[in-house]
């Protein structure tokens, strides 16, 4: 499902009677039981009963503090599934079986991404998927989504599975896909995406270990970017830059991010009691949060903050835990670094948790800094699991 999950959720979009939800709902419950069926089978019971005590517990506090309509909402899933994968991926073998499936399944990954960009093509010619975007006074490419926030997500995976099918980007037909991923993503307007893909792309880089070929895709990098420059002012009037320069211009670079996270951290202290600092208010208690202070029914736009705020101390404190886990699916420090500040700059200047189609395909993720492996393969520190 998680070589499959985007052309399906895109094609979601097009249709409202198609429910990208149910959809979600049943990876979350395959993992679920999966973790679970593992968790026993490698005798970690121990850990088995710690998840899901943790589990149980939340679910009766939501509904104790009257959020039993939280149950029907995804996010609150999301977050269970992203702990899901961390534990996962601890286990012995996992990252190396799923590695495996997804190399032995190329020509459907490729199927699969061929799809999306028919699907994405069809919104942009129907006048759905690049239209005028009210808040930000520009047009911008959004796809078949409400968000272009789901777009830009969405490519940043694509850019993983295509990079662990050519690792040396030899092949000229991978290299159009990522080229038109780089475009797609400054047409999207999400700073968070392009900021991420950026640190994907000097990854890729500097993990090849054919010097010639490095060689030869930094200059038609650079001829590509002369002939843009000198042929059109796509460089400098663009959704990202336009977007950012609306934005300092109305006092706030990063579109009020700051303002949000200091509303939400000022109704943890003030507001929230004791039981509510230790589990939360949940999701639906962050944009009521929201809306008190700032007039917006909106979440927080930080995971780190919407965790604390929703989820509590012990939600945060889990959630860290887990992120840091997250690096042990590879061996080089290097590697481990680089996918930690990635999983940073989307959980802090946006937030990825609440898209769950990303947090979905996370596993192609990790494969990605596994795989393509910078630096000396060197054991760097990871927290205890729990």
């Amino acid at each position: 499902m998680t070589i499959l999950i985007i052309p399906l959720y895109t094609l979601t979009g097009f249709f409202p009677f198609l429910s990208g939800s149910k959809l979600i709902y049943s990876i979350i419950v395959i993992a679920y039981i999966y973790l679970n069926h593992l968790l026993i089978r490698t005798n970690r019971r121990s850990t088995f009963f710690l998840y899901n005590i943790i589990f149980l517990i939340y679910a009766l506090y939501m509904l104790i503090i009257d959020q039993y309509v939280f149950f029907k909402d995804v996010n609150f899933y999301s977050y269970v599934l992203i702990i899901t994968f961390s534990l996962l991926f601890l286990s012995p073998n996992i990252i190396e079986e799923y590695y495996s499936f997804f190399m032995s399944h190329k020509k459907e990954f490729i199927y699969s991404i061929c799809l999306f960009f028919v699907f994405i093509f069809i919104s942009v010619v129907t006048g759905v998927g690049y239209r005028y975007n009210l808040d930000d006074k520009m047009w911008m490419l959004f796809g078949p989504f409400s968000l272009p926030h789901i777009l830009g997500y969405e490519l940043l995976v694509i850019y993983c599975g295509v990079s662990l099918y050519d690792k040396e980007n030899k092949s000229l037909f991978f290299l159009i896909i990522k080229g038109l991923i780089l475009i797609m993503t400054v047409l999207s307007g999400v700073r968070s995406a392009a900021l991420a893909l950026s640190l994907l792309v000097i990854y890729d880089y500097i993990s090849m270990k054919n010097k010639s070929q490095k060689k030869t895709i930094f200059v038609i990098g650079i001829i590509v970017l002369i002939v843009i420059a000198k042929q059109t002012d796509f460089l400098l009037n663009n959704p990202l830059i336009n977007k950012t320069r609306i934005a300092y211009d109305h006092g706030s670079v990063t579109s009020g991010r700051e303002w949000y996270r200091k509303a939400q951290l000022d109704a943890f202290v003030h507001k929230s009691n004791f039981i509510q600092k230790l589990f939360g208010v949940g999701i639906p208690g962050v944009i009521e949060y929201m809306y008190q202070s700032l007039g917006v029914r909106i979440q927080g736009h930080n995971d780190y903050i919407n965790t604390l705020v929703g989820y509590g101390i012990i939600g945060f404190v889990l959630l860290i835990i887990n992120q840091l886990n997250l690096s042990k699916v590879s061996n080089s420090v290097w590697s481990k670094i680089f996918l930690q500040v990635f999983i940073f700059l989307l959980a802090y200047y946006n937030g990825f948790i609440l898209y769950i189609v990303f947090v979905v395909s996370l596993p192609i993720v990790l494969c990605f800094f596994k795989e393509k492996q910078v630096g000396k393969r060197k054991r760097l520190f990871y927290v205890k699991r729990i």
